[in-house]
């Protein structure tokens, strides 16, 4: 079961990445795809080792050059939050999460992957305890939003500066006896639309 999650985890994260190609969908320009160098082309995945007790562990992310079988190892990898996938944009950004239960840090993280695979840290947002950051999307190269479940709020900021723009407090939405939660958005026609989990005990 272990082997098919970390199977399943690391072929979601490849469509995603490679997903990231111009739909049409947003006018906009998002930051600048190839800072330095090349692009690089390969693969992204994300490795979970969960603790005894199910609810912390490590996660790791990396690069590959392909998907050819081989040893690997997490020398060129970087630590992200346990609970919360990472986040890669049609910009080429790479955002990391803290820990979904509020184990680490509380700042998501900004990351290039340079042409021969490493990382390059380019920034980090701090975000409020406890708030469970689990989604990102970015409207241009000046504004994205990070929907924080944990707290009934959406964040709107500069990916960029990675500094805090606003909040857009969405707790008036809950329904009786839940916790509004907002979770994936998506932008289209200039409007971000953001999906509530409504979540109760």
């Amino acid at each position: 079961m272990k082997k098919f999650k970390l199977i399943f985890s690391a072929v979601v994260f490849t469509a995603l990445f490679a997903g990231c190609g111009n739909s049409g969908d947003d006018p906009t320009p998002g930051p600048d795809p190839k800072p330095e160098g090349k692009e690089f082309h390969g693969v992204v995945f994300a490795t979970g080792i969960t603790n005894p007790e199910g609810s912390s562990g490590n996660v790791y992310v990396q690069t590959l050059p392909s998907l050819l079988p081989g040893k690997y190892d997490n020398k060129n990898s970087i630590p992200c939050g346990f609970g919360a996938t990472p986040i890669v944009t049609e910009s080429g950004n790479v955002y990391t999460f803290p820990d979904y239960m509020g184990n680490t840090k509380a700042e998501i993280n900004r990351y290039r992957i340079m042409g021969d695979g490493t990382w390059k840290k380019e920034g980090a947002l701090s975000i409020p305890a406890g708030a469970s950051a689990c989604n990102i999307v970015e409207a241009s190269n000046e504004k994205a939003y990070v929907s924080l479940q944990g707290i009934g709020k959406v964040m709107a900021f500069n990916p960029v500066t990675m500094t805090k723009i606003t909040d857009i407090d969405l707790n008036d939405l809950k329904q009786e006896d839940t916790r509004v939660a907002p979770a994936a958005m998506i932008i289209r026609d200039g409007k971000l639309f953001v999906g509530l989990n409504q979540m109760n005990a």
